[in-house]
């Protein structure tokens, strides 16, 4: 019998994350607890290790993470679901699909379709005029020409 997944919200990775940094259990109790595996606690705590200064900078967030969402905007960006956006977000990262899927505790395979979707929706036919669209705002050329 499969086993259906689940999707977490931001407040539950979060909290998995906080313990995971606080230290008291070791990943293999933590994920016990949660009901997750210890690769699954390891990378939000990796996760949020790596953006924690963000919180604490002066000048606002940083650079990367304003160059995302000031960045892209576009009518068709607009029509992207919630969790279309998180994908595109993780995906312009540079993540593969597996971890992308693991830190949304989803398929690798429902990564590729929520993918496959966004670039649809955002008429680009490779991953790097995707991670172009996101980083710069650019359309492809194809689309500037006709």
């Amino acid at each position: 019998m499969r086993r259906l997944r689940r999707t977490f919200t931001a407040q539950f990775r979060a909290e998995v994350a906080l313990a995971a940094l606080k230290g008291d259990k070791t990943p293999t109790e933590l994920a016990r607890v949660y009901g997750l595996r210890p690769s699954q606690v390891n990378k939000l705590r990796q996760h949020a290790i790596e953006h924690l200064p963000e919180l604490f900078l002066d000048e606002g967030p940083s650079q990367k993470s304003t160059s995302f969402h000031l960045q892209v905007k576009h009518q068709a960006y607009a029509n992207l679901t919630p969790r279309e956006r998180e994908v595109l977000e993780i995906v312009s990262r540079g993540l593969n699909q597996r971890d992308a899927g693991e830190l949304l505790g989803i398929s690798r395979r429902t990564v590729e379709v929520h993918k496959r979707r966004i670039m649809g929706k955002l008429n680009v036919d490779s991953v790097a005029e995707l991670i172009r669209f996101v980083l710069k705002g650019d359309r492809p050329k194809r689309e500037l020409q006709g």
